[in-house]
């Protein structure tokens, strides 16, 4: 009898199916081989990649060598259809008290804004934490209108300054209107106790970022 439970009649039939199986083994084996070389070769080249950026940010001064690789300072500018807003002094806001970021108009017609509550929402439940929303404002000559923006999938980022790698990322989808204008999350970003620079929520000027 096979290894695969069939009946060979004699040893030539059975030899040459054993040897067609090893031969397969082998294939796959090598297959396998290659898939594992290509998937390293693309971790070193980043990894590498990596290393060239951190290594000249730590020449160049602006960054210390322990912390070369996933800090803040790392990441690329902002898009063209993103807002980075840094905020000072998170923990000196009292719960329901905002601040708003700057706006920005895409499309020439869509203007958001961030909405933040530092320290939460008045209905954000203790412990005391980040809320943060988008807000859509009234296009320029609607404002005896009805008007809307339908499917608009947005998302906020606590980023942490020392590792990104650590931020916090809510997304959602949600039809903007005059009715409804903002929409975002009262809690899930960061909690007040954790907002220090030695977590890395804050930087070493005491700046949240959003």
């Amino acid at each position: 009898d096979g290894q695969d439970g069939t009946d060979y009649a004699d040893d030539e039939v059975f030899q040459t199916a054993m040897e067609s199986a090893r031969r397969r083994r082998r294939l796959a084996d090598l297959e396998d081989d290659d898939e594992e070389d290509e998937e390293y070769n693309v971790s070193t080249e980043m990894s590498a990649n990596q290393s060239r950026e951190s290594r000249q940010d730590v020449e160049d001064g602006r960054l210390p060598a322990s912390q070369a690789t996933w800090t803040k300072e790392t990441l690329p500018p902002p898009l063209d259809h993103e807002i980075e807003f840094i905020l000072k002094d998170p923990t000196s806001y009292k719960q329901g008290q905002s601040v708003y970021s700057h706006s920005k108009t895409l499309h020439g017609c869509f203007t958001f804004r961030l909405l933040v509550f530092p320290m939460g929402t008045e209905v954000t439940a203790p412990p005391s934490q980040l809320a943060a929303f988008v807000e859509a404002s009234q296009p320029p000559g609607c404002e005896e209108i009805r008007w809307g923006f339908e499917g608009v999938k947005y998302q906020i980022t606590a980023v942490n300054w020392k590792d990104w790698r650590n931020s916090v990322t809510q997304q959602d989808t949600f039809n903007f209107n005059r009715d409804h204008s903002d929409r975002g999350w009262h809690k899930g970003f960061v909690k007040a106790s954790l907002m220090t620079s030695e977590s890395g929520w804050l930087n070493d000027q005491g700046e949240l970022c959003l």
